[in-house]
């Protein structure tokens, strides 16, 4: 049983939330558009690429929604008996990262154990976001950490999880000292769990021009491995999500 209960559609919603500043774009540019074609009489190519644009919008609009319910609703991703498949020797020492919104340490816990720690690597800087910030204002959120010096000693911990959370460190020398203070923490043998959208096909397909704001596959190998991680698993959690599974040797 989920450790954490959720309400029915929770996950879409909270998706249509914290990106309601889209979603309400979304619906001025429609209703202006239907408004043109129906009051004005518009020049043929002008019509056709308002229809266009609307059905474009639209469509990507909707396909975020089913993919958000997908992910968010329907699948396992918050179940704790899946959550016990992502690392096969189960550590006594671990850790969840975050941006202020912590849906995964509880359920973690189930298989895991009590997180040793929990942190919270919010940094208003570099996580300039609106649904971020809108998303941390209906949260009871707690002091956060600098993640370029996580408070931890060296190769205390034996897991570091990181659920959605690791792509909003935008900048690549930034996201690489997360990494290397991961590494530190974590001792011979830790692993460390991302859990992330890509920038690949499905997610285009899904999000469209959102989807650049997730990270490609080369990017999340690339930064491990700078930092001296080698991929042990992966595996998809529906079409839109990818596990990646990481070792330090």
């Amino acid at each position: 049983m989920n450790t954490r209960s959720r309400r029915r559609l929770q996950g879409t919603c909270e998706i249509v939330k914290y990106n309601s500043h889209q979603y309400l774009a979304v619906v001025g540019f429609v209703a202006v558009a239907i408004g043109l074609l129906l009051f004005l009489d518009l020049p043929p190519i002008l019509s056709l690429t308002l229809v266009v644009a609307v059905c474009v919008v639209g469509y990507w609009s909707i396909a975020s929604l089913i993919a958000s319910f997908i992910v968010y609703d329907a699948s396992k991703i918050y179940d704790p008996g899946w959550m016990g498949t992502l690392i096969d020797d189960t550590p006594s020492t671990w850790a969840n990262i975050h941006a202020g919104v912590d849906d995964f340490s509880r359920p973690l816990s189930g298989p895991y154990g009590p997180a040793r720690y929990n942190w919270d690597i919010f940094d208003e800087k570099t996580m300039t976001e609106p649904s971020i910030l809108r998303a941390r204002s209906t949260r009871n959120v707690g002091e956060t950490v600098d993640f370029r010096e996580l408070p931890c000693k060296t190769d205390e911990l034996e897991a570091v999880f990181a659920f959605f959370v690791l792509h909003e460190i935008r900048d690549a020398s930034l996201r690489h000292n997360c990494f290397d203070e991961i590494a530190r923490c974590l001792a011979p043998s830790g692993k460390l769990v991302i859990v992330e959208h890509l920038r690949d096909l499905p997610n285009f397909v899904a999000f469209g021009p959102g989807s650049f704001h997730f990270w490609p596959r080369s990017e999340w190998l690339r930064s491990a491995a700078l930092s001296g991680f080698k991929l042990l698993k992966e595996t998809n959690m529906t079409a839109f999500v990818r596990v990646m599974v990481f070792t330090k040797p």
